[in-house]
């Protein structure tokens, strides 16, 4: 009798656990999806500003934010993209920036570069829903050393909209 007793407590207990243990996971994968999601509203000759801060990698790491673009307006514009370096740290010399929209990769380079480089045209049409979502990943070769131990970066993304 004394081991049935021990079992239901057992199994009990395991069950609590299980449950537990799913909806933490289930809110941590909730969590980390939204803070990875940024929302910007275009307007016409109106700069918004993203900014991206204390980005810390590990070597072979990598991060992505998916910024989601509307407009009140169904019209089409030209944005222009531009990397704007607001703090110098040395991260800028080891990661990699790439920006992707609608499949296609407009930018993949060396953040250092990326900061030296003209800014980024790129054509958006929100009537026809094309290019509407930018992906912004920065990621770190596996080949990076302690060079790079304690290094970060700050930057912004600065997004001009025009009418065409």
């Amino acid at each position: 009798m004394k081991k049935i007793k021990w079992m239901r407590i057992v199994l009990i207990v395991m069950s609590a656990f299980l449950l537990i243990s799913a909806a933490l996971v289930g809110w941590i994968s909730r969590k980390y999806g939204e803070e990875n999601v940024i929302e910007v509203s275009i307007r016409e000759d109106t700069v918004q500003t993203v900014e991206f801060e204390n980005l810390c990698l590990l070597p072979g790491e990598q991060c992505s934010y998916t910024i989601s673009m509307s407009s009140e307006k169904a019209e089409a514009y030209d944005l222009t993209l531009q990397l704007v370096e607001t703090e110098e740290k040395t991260l800028k010399h080891f990661a990699y920036i790439r920006i992707e929209a609608g499949g296609e990769i407009i930018c993949d380079q060396l953040l250092a570069d990326a900061f030296e480089s003209d800014a980024m045209v790129l054509p958006v049409d929100f009537s026809q829903n094309r290019n509407t979502e930018l992906t912004v990943t920065y990621y770190m070769p596996s080949e990076v050393g302690n060079e790079a131990e304690n290094a970060e970066a700050i930057f912004d993304l600065r997004i001009v909209a025009s009418n065409e």
